[in-house]
Protein backbone atom coordinates (compact mmCIF):
# COMPACT_ATOMS: atom_id res chain seq x y z
CA UNK A 1 0.00 0.00 0.00
CA UNK A 2 1.06 3.57 -0.58
CA UNK A 3 1.49 5.92 2.35
CA UNK A 4 -1.51 8.29 2.74
CA UNK A 5 -1.06 12.23 2.66
CA UNK A 6 -2.86 15.15 3.34
CA UNK A 7 -5.38 15.96 0.69
CA UNK A 8 -7.79 18.75 0.02
CA UNK A 9 -10.79 15.88 1.87
CA UNK A 10 -9.20 15.96 5.26
CA UNK A 11 -8.28 19.64 5.18
CA UNK A 12 -11.19 20.76 4.54
CA UNK A 13 -12.51 18.77 7.09
CA UNK A 14 -10.04 19.49 9.60
CA UNK A 15 -10.38 23.24 9.08
CA UNK A 16 -14.01 22.83 9.26
CA UNK A 17 -14.43 21.35 12.82
CA UNK A 18 -11.32 23.89 14.39
CA UNK A 19 -13.89 26.90 13.58
CA UNK A 20 -15.93 25.87 16.26
CA UNK A 21 -14.42 27.59 18.98
CA UNK A 22 -15.67 27.63 23.01
CA UNK A 23 -18.75 29.82 23.99
CA UNK A 24 -17.72 32.67 26.22
CA UNK A 25 -14.51 33.53 23.79
CA UNK A 26 -13.72 37.35 22.99
CA UNK A 27 -13.77 37.90 19.42
CA UNK A 28 -10.32 39.37 19.13
CA UNK A 29 -8.90 36.02 20.79
CA UNK A 30 -11.46 33.92 18.27
CA UNK A 31 -10.21 35.71 15.38
CA UNK A 32 -6.43 35.12 15.98
CA UNK A 33 -7.35 31.72 17.02
CA UNK A 34 -8.94 31.31 13.44
CA UNK A 35 -6.03 33.50 11.73
CA UNK A 36 -3.31 31.62 13.31
CA UNK A 37 -5.24 28.09 12.54
CA UNK A 38 -5.87 28.92 9.36
CA UNK A 39 -1.55 29.45 8.53
CA UNK A 40 -1.05 26.09 10.99
CA UNK A 41 -2.86 23.84 8.77
CA UNK A 42 -1.80 26.05 5.33
CA UNK A 43 1.47 25.20 6.55
CA UNK A 44 1.43 21.87 7.30
CA UNK A 45 4.24 19.67 5.74
CA UNK A 46 2.40 17.58 3.09
CA UNK A 47 3.68 14.05 4.10
CA UNK A 48 2.00 14.62 7.29
CA UNK A 49 -1.25 12.46 7.66
CA UNK A 50 -4.82 14.02 8.65
CA UNK A 51 -4.07 12.85 12.56
CA UNK A 52 -0.88 14.09 13.15
CA UNK A 53 -2.06 17.46 11.88
CA UNK A 54 -5.36 17.64 13.62
CA UNK A 55 -3.30 17.03 16.84
CA UNK A 56 -1.24 20.32 16.02
CA UNK A 57 -4.63 22.14 15.55
CA UNK A 58 -6.29 20.47 18.95
CA UNK A 59 -2.81 22.00 20.71
CA UNK A 60 -3.00 25.29 19.43
CA UNK A 61 -7.20 25.25 20.19
CA UNK A 62 -5.92 24.39 24.25
CA UNK A 63 -2.93 26.94 24.51
CA UNK A 64 -5.26 29.61 22.93
CA UNK A 65 -8.42 29.36 24.78
CA UNK A 66 -6.72 27.01 27.93
CA UNK A 67 -8.85 24.66 27.27
CA UNK A 68 -10.10 21.61 25.46
CA UNK A 69 -13.15 19.16 25.68
CA UNK A 70 -13.68 16.71 27.59
CA UNK A 71 -15.07 13.31 25.95
CA UNK A 72 -14.98 11.30 29.35
CA UNK A 73 -18.31 10.86 30.39
CA UNK A 74 -19.37 10.13 26.76
CA UNK A 75 -16.38 7.79 26.52
CA UNK A 76 -17.90 6.02 29.58
CA UNK A 77 -21.36 5.87 28.63
CA UNK A 78 -20.24 4.50 25.22
CA UNK A 79 -18.26 1.88 27.08
CA UNK A 80 -21.20 0.75 28.93
CA UNK A 81 -23.66 0.58 26.46
CA UNK A 82 -21.17 -1.80 24.95
CA UNK A 83 -20.84 -3.83 27.85
CA UNK A 84 -24.44 -4.10 28.40
CA UNK A 85 -24.68 -5.10 24.22
CA UNK A 86 -21.84 -7.58 25.32
CA UNK A 87 -23.49 -11.40 26.20
CA UNK A 88 -26.19 -10.57 22.67
CA UNK A 89 -22.92 -10.27 21.18
CA UNK A 90 -21.13 -12.97 22.50
CA UNK A 91 -24.20 -15.57 22.14
CA UNK A 92 -24.41 -14.14 18.39
CA UNK A 93 -20.38 -15.53 17.91
CA UNK A 94 -21.17 -18.72 19.40
CA UNK A 95 -24.50 -19.35 17.58
CA UNK A 96 -22.97 -18.53 14.68
CA UNK A 97 -21.09 -21.21 12.08
CA UNK A 98 -18.31 -19.28 11.03
CA UNK A 99 -17.14 -17.42 15.10
CA UNK A 100 -14.56 -15.90 14.01
CA UNK A 101 -15.88 -14.31 11.13
CA UNK A 102 -18.76 -12.92 12.94
CA UNK A 103 -16.82 -11.62 15.80
CA UNK A 104 -14.93 -9.78 13.11
CA UNK A 105 -18.16 -8.65 11.73
CA UNK A 106 -18.60 -6.96 15.49
CA UNK A 107 -15.10 -5.54 15.22
CA UNK A 108 -15.39 -3.60 12.15
CA UNK A 109 -19.42 -2.22 12.78
CA UNK A 110 -18.17 -1.49 15.95
CA UNK A 111 -15.96 0.99 14.78
CA UNK A 112 -18.83 3.34 14.40
CA UNK A 113 -18.08 4.89 17.88
CA UNK A 114 -16.12 7.54 16.64
CA UNK A 115 -16.87 11.04 18.04
CA UNK A 116 -13.99 12.99 15.70
CA UNK A 117 -15.19 11.82 12.42
CA UNK A 118 -19.19 11.75 12.62
CA UNK A 119 -20.77 14.86 14.49
CA UNK A 120 -23.54 12.49 15.90
CA UNK A 121 -22.80 8.83 17.61
CA UNK A 122 -26.04 7.42 18.16
CA UNK A 123 -27.15 4.47 19.90
CA UNK A 124 -29.56 3.42 16.91
CA UNK A 125 -27.49 3.73 13.64
CA UNK A 126 -24.61 1.56 16.30
CA UNK A 127 -27.37 -1.34 17.11
CA UNK A 128 -28.42 -1.03 13.27
CA UNK A 129 -24.77 -1.49 11.94
CA UNK A 130 -24.02 -4.42 14.70
CA UNK A 131 -26.82 -6.38 13.29
CA UNK A 132 -26.80 -5.31 10.09
CA UNK A 133 -24.70 -6.94 7.30
CA UNK A 134 -21.45 -6.31 7.73
CA UNK A 135 -18.95 -6.50 4.39
CA UNK A 136 -16.54 -8.85 5.41
CA UNK A 137 -14.05 -9.19 2.08
CA UNK A 138 -13.03 -12.54 1.46
CA UNK A 139 -9.65 -12.84 0.19
CA UNK A 140 -8.72 -10.85 3.28
CA UNK A 141 -10.53 -12.87 5.90
CA UNK A 142 -8.31 -16.02 4.22
CA UNK A 143 -5.40 -13.93 4.91
CA UNK A 144 -6.15 -13.17 8.33
CA UNK A 145 -6.87 -16.63 9.16
CA UNK A 146 -3.51 -18.05 7.08
CA UNK A 147 -1.12 -15.13 9.14
CA UNK A 148 -3.41 -15.81 12.86
CA UNK A 149 -1.73 -19.34 12.36
CA UNK A 150 1.40 -18.76 11.71
CA UNK A 151 2.03 -15.44 14.11
CA UNK A 152 3.65 -16.52 17.43
CA UNK A 153 3.49 -12.64 18.44
CA UNK A 154 0.24 -10.75 17.66
CA UNK A 155 -0.15 -6.73 18.35
CA UNK A 156 -3.72 -5.64 18.01
CA UNK A 157 -4.24 -1.70 18.25
CA UNK A 158 -7.56 -0.73 19.38
CA UNK A 159 -9.35 2.99 18.42
CA UNK A 160 -12.18 3.92 20.26
CA UNK A 161 -14.26 3.93 23.36
CA UNK A 162 -16.76 1.25 23.35
CA UNK A 163 -15.72 -0.48 20.50
CA UNK A 164 -13.20 -2.03 22.42
CA UNK A 165 -16.05 -3.93 24.04
CA UNK A 166 -16.20 -5.91 20.33
CA UNK A 167 -12.50 -5.65 20.23
CA UNK A 168 -12.46 -7.88 23.51
CA UNK A 169 -14.83 -10.13 21.74
CA UNK A 170 -12.85 -10.70 18.64
CA UNK A 171 -9.48 -11.16 20.51
CA UNK A 172 -11.53 -13.60 22.87
CA UNK A 173 -12.22 -15.77 20.23
CA UNK A 174 -8.45 -15.61 19.02
CA UNK A 175 -7.33 -16.58 21.95
CA UNK A 176 -9.80 -19.43 22.08
CA UNK A 177 -8.57 -20.88 18.76
CA UNK A 178 -4.97 -19.90 19.20
CA UNK A 179 -4.11 -20.18 23.54
CA UNK A 180 -0.02 -19.97 23.04
CA UNK A 181 -0.52 -16.48 20.97
CA UNK A 182 2.12 -13.67 22.44
CA UNK A 183 -0.64 -10.93 22.33
CA UNK A 184 -0.14 -7.19 22.81
CA UNK A 185 -2.78 -4.56 22.76
CA UNK A 186 -1.80 -0.93 22.45
CA UNK A 187 -4.61 2.35 23.34
CA UNK A 188 -3.91 5.71 22.75
CA UNK A 189 -1.08 7.47 25.18
CA UNK A 190 -3.69 10.47 26.04
CA UNK A 191 -6.99 12.25 25.40
CA UNK A 192 -7.58 12.11 20.97
CA UNK A 193 -11.43 12.65 21.21
CA UNK A 194 -12.70 9.50 21.66
CA UNK A 195 -10.01 7.09 21.25
CA UNK A 196 -9.36 4.44 24.07
CA UNK A 197 -6.92 5.02 26.67
CA UNK A 198 -5.69 2.78 29.71
CA UNK A 199 -8.58 3.73 32.04
CA UNK A 200 -10.99 2.89 28.90
CA UNK A 201 -9.22 -0.62 28.57
CA UNK A 202 -9.24 -1.48 32.35
CA UNK A 203 -12.89 -0.44 32.55
CA UNK A 204 -14.13 -2.29 29.71
CA UNK A 205 -12.09 -5.35 30.83
CA UNK A 206 -9.55 -5.84 28.13
CA UNK A 207 -6.49 -5.70 30.29
CA UNK A 208 -7.99 -9.18 31.48
CA UNK A 209 -7.06 -10.85 28.21
CA UNK A 210 -3.36 -9.98 27.32
CA UNK A 211 -1.47 -6.78 28.39
CA UNK A 212 -2.06 -3.41 27.42
CA UNK A 213 0.51 -0.55 26.96
CA UNK A 214 -0.06 3.15 25.30
CA UNK A 215 1.30 4.35 22.33
CA UNK A 216 2.70 7.30 24.25
CA UNK A 217 0.91 9.55 21.93
CA UNK A 218 -2.55 11.69 22.14
CA UNK A 219 -2.76 11.90 18.22
CA UNK A 220 -5.58 9.90 16.70
CA UNK A 221 -3.52 7.24 14.94
CA UNK A 222 -0.71 5.43 15.59
CA UNK A 223 2.63 7.58 13.70
CA UNK A 224 5.58 5.31 13.90
CA UNK A 225 8.01 8.55 14.40
CA UNK A 226 5.96 9.49 17.34
CA UNK A 227 5.09 6.67 19.48
CA UNK A 228 6.70 5.53 22.58
CA UNK A 229 9.95 2.98 21.96
CA UNK A 230 7.79 0.41 23.67
CA UNK A 231 4.56 0.84 21.65
CA UNK A 232 7.63 0.76 18.46
CA UNK A 233 9.30 -2.42 19.55
CA UNK A 234 5.97 -4.68 19.88
CA UNK A 235 4.90 -3.45 16.37
CA UNK A 236 8.26 -4.00 14.86
CA UNK A 237 8.28 -7.02 16.37
CA UNK A 238 4.87 -8.53 16.05
CA UNK A 239 4.49 -11.31 13.15
CA UNK A 240 0.69 -10.05 12.81
CA UNK A 241 -0.90 -6.29 13.49
CA UNK A 242 -4.81 -6.01 13.60
CA UNK A 243 -5.27 -2.28 13.15
CA UNK A 244 -8.55 -0.70 14.09
CA UNK A 245 -10.28 2.53 12.63
CA UNK A 246 -9.50 5.04 10.07
CA UNK A 247 -7.18 6.78 12.05
CA UNK A 248 -4.44 3.93 12.20
CA UNK A 249 -5.17 3.17 8.37
CA UNK A 250 -3.71 6.58 7.81
CA UNK A 251 -0.71 6.57 10.09
CA UNK A 252 0.11 2.92 9.52
CA UNK A 253 -0.31 2.59 5.74
CA UNK A 254 2.48 1.75 3.43
CA UNK A 255 4.68 1.14 6.78
CA UNK A 256 5.17 -2.34 5.02
CA UNK A 257 4.39 -4.33 8.30
CA UNK A 258 2.27 -6.97 8.14
CA UNK A 259 -1.07 -5.10 8.85
CA UNK A 260 -4.45 -6.38 8.79
CA UNK A 261 -7.31 -2.84 8.59
CA UNK A 262 -10.57 -3.10 10.40
CA UNK A 263 -12.94 -0.41 9.74
CA UNK A 264 -15.58 1.53 8.84
CA UNK A 265 -15.45 4.51 5.96
CA UNK A 266 -17.13 6.95 7.59
CA UNK A 267 -16.36 9.97 6.03
CA UNK A 268 -16.19 11.21 2.33
CA UNK A 269 -12.49 11.05 1.58
CA UNK A 270 -12.55 7.01 2.70
CA UNK A 271 -15.77 6.27 0.86
CA UNK A 272 -14.25 8.11 -2.03
CA UNK A 273 -10.80 6.46 -1.77
CA UNK A 274 -12.53 2.76 -1.80
CA UNK A 275 -15.58 3.66 -4.24
CA UNK A 276 -18.31 2.75 -1.17
CA UNK A 277 -20.99 4.11 0.58
CA UNK A 278 -20.70 5.66 3.88
CA UNK A 279 -20.36 3.57 6.78
CA UNK A 280 -19.27 0.52 4.67
CA UNK A 281 -17.03 -1.97 6.57
CA UNK A 282 -13.70 -2.51 4.90
CA UNK A 283 -11.21 -5.51 5.90
CA UNK A 284 -7.77 -4.53 4.41
CA UNK A 285 -4.28 -6.39 4.61
CA UNK A 286 -1.57 -4.18 4.01
CA UNK A 287 0.47 -6.74 1.75
CA UNK A 288 -2.49 -7.41 0.13
CA UNK A 289 -3.07 -4.28 -1.64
Amino acid sequence: MQKLRMNPYCLACLVSKQLKVPEGADEPARLEYIRSMLRLAADAPDELTAPEVNSMLDKLRADTFGVSEDYTERKSRFNQLMLSLEPELAAAVTAAPDRLRRAVGFAIAANYIDFHAQDNVTDSALRRLLFGDVNVDATAYQYLQSELKRAARLVYVTDNCGEIVADKLLLSEIRALLPKLDVTIIVRGGDAAGDATLPDAREVGLDNLAPVISNGTRVAGTPLRLISQEARAALDNADLIISKGQGNFETLCGSGLNIVYLFLCKCEMFASRFNVPRCTGMLLAERLN
